[in-house]
């Protein structure tokens, strides 16, 4: 038997997190970054927090004011240590989203080779970006297919202002 609390849910007020993701892109900030090693690569999944700048858009007709301050992750972005001969291609991804994320590389040489080391939370932690949000279709382990918004791209925000660690904040409760 559940022990009664007394409280009541009021009907009439509305649930933000029941309004649809509009596709699309939105100014937003690093606020996490999970690794996970397979099989000796890595994916990396970024999480972003959608800036308050998101409060004036309007996206195909749509306020979007109300995505300010939620969060989301991206798809999985993946760096191979030690791609085989011919393909160094497959960090290309890797390169490209990170940079986006105001990381600078090293040059490896004067032909244009870059080197590529592995990135840390504290690299990109509270960086401005503009986040691609879209809906992603996937099977649970239940074998039942579900849907989720994801952030598929990051792109610079060459204006935006990094956040401070106090703007950051923590996500642990206590």
């Amino acid at each position: 038997m559940m022990k009664p609390t007394g409280l009541e849910l009021d009907a009439s007020v509305s649930d933000k997190g029941s309004q649809t993701v509009i596709p699309g892109v939105y100014p937003a900030h690093i606020t996490n970054l999970r690794t996970h090693e397979y099989n000796g690569s890595y994916v990396f999944n970024t999480s972003v927090r959608i800036a308050d700048e998101a409060k004036k858009m309007n996206v195909d007709g749509h306020d979007v004011g109300w995505m300010s301050g939620r969060e989301y992750v991206s798809k999985g972005v993946w760096l191979n240590p030690n791609p085989a001969e011919g393909q160094g291609w497959k960090n290309k991804r890797y390169l490209e989203w990170f940079t986006n994320c105001g990381v600078d590389f090293e040059s490896a040489d004067t032909d244009g080779n870059i080197k590529v080391d592995q990135v840390e939370e504290n690299d990109i932690l509270g960086k401005p970006v503009f986040a691609k949000l879209g809906k992603a279709t996937y099977t649970d382990r239940e074998g039942i297919e579900k849907q989720k918004v994801e952030v598929s791209a990051v792109l610079p925000w060459e204006d935006g202002k990094p956040l401070s660690e106090d703007e950051l904040g923590s996500d642990v409760p206590f």
